[in-house]
């Protein structure tokens, strides 16, 4: 599943990448993801918090908030949950963020 949602992310990357803001959209969620997670959950993992809790933390504090984001928006996007978990399954699978 997760090597699914990272080749899923990559696709969407590479099929946007000529669009300005294609890039500002997901250049500015990555962005959030890698910091949130930076700042909130990999210390919770450091610190060996069991994984259904780290689960929720991604859920509660990266998955939750964004998608309010997107859902106050008021435009039309084909951004969901799915996504943005690609979006750490990518980041993570690049080594842009550690789990540890």
């Amino acid at each position: 599943m997760a090597l699914g949602l990272k080749e899923s992310i990559f696709q969407r990357l590479s099929q946007g990448k000529f669009s300005p803001t294609f890039q500002e959209i997901y250049g500015t969620l990555m962005a959030e993801v890698w910091t949130t997670f930076d700042l909130l959950i990999k210390p919770k993992i450091k610190v060996g918090v069991p994984r259904e809790e780290v689960d929720a933390m991604v859920h509660d504090k990266i998955i939750q908030p964004i998608m309010s984001k997107i859902d106050n928006c008021g435009t039309e996007n084909d951004i969901t949950a799915t996504t943005v978990r690609g979006m750490i399954y990518y980041l993570t699978g690049n080594c842009y963020i550690r789990w540890d």
